[in-house]
């Protein structure tokens, strides 16, 4: 399912949901309406599941607003042990088995990173460099290439203060001493 589709199962999932909780419908629901309630909340709980916190592109803030509260109300109506039986039992033992093997294919690439200088490198950048490991590791491709991201940045930055001085007060705003928004890294 992608997202052009969650959108929509939210979508009608939220109309269900109103008809079923007016005065006239909540008695006289059809079972057309119950079961593709039925048939709907579990699929876009699985999709959530498999998917947390995928960026969903939606202009109207109202409809944000009214799938917000949809999904909100699947995480109450669903417990924990659903969410571990749908993980670990039935169809998706795929799931597990791939991400573990997955992760120790990873991991089995990694090696120490040795470094010959005592203090080469700055606390700073060895945080960038651990959590863009970790982020690789656990299968976060797009947030591990977001930090290497930040990491040639900010070590690109930081040689050219170091070439001409004049850098710096173009690259690094005085103030807070990080990034000089204006001065973008086109530039």
């Amino acid at each position: 399912m992608g997202t052009k589709s969650i959108n929509k199962q939210l979508d009608e999932l939220a109309d269900l949901f109103v008809d079923m909780f007016t005065d006239q419908e909540m008695i006289e629901l059809d079972e057309h309406k119950k079961s593709r309630v039925n048939e709907l909340m579990p699929k876009i709980r699985s999709y959530l599941v498999e998917n947390p916190g995928e960026l969903i592109y939606e202009k109207d803030t109202a409809s944000i607003t009214r799938k917000n509260t949809v999904i909100d109300f699947l995480w109450k109506v669903y417990d924990d042990e659903d969410h571990y039986d749908e993980i670990f039992g039935g169809d998706n033992t795929d799931f597990i088995t791939n991400f573990v093997g997955d992760y120790l294919k990873r991991a089995k690439m990694i090696r120490p990173t040795f470094v010959s200088v005592k203090n080469v490198t700055n606390k700073e950048f060895e945080a960038y460099f651990q959590e863009a490991t970790e982020a690789w590791l656990y299968g976060c491709r797009n947030a591990a290439i977001i930090l290497c991201n930040s990491i040639l940045e900010d070590l690109i930055r930081n040689k050219l203060c170091l070439i001409n001085g004049d850098y710096a007060t173009k690259l690094i705003d005085g103030q807070t001493l990080k990034a000089n928004k204006e001065f973008t890294s086109k530039n």
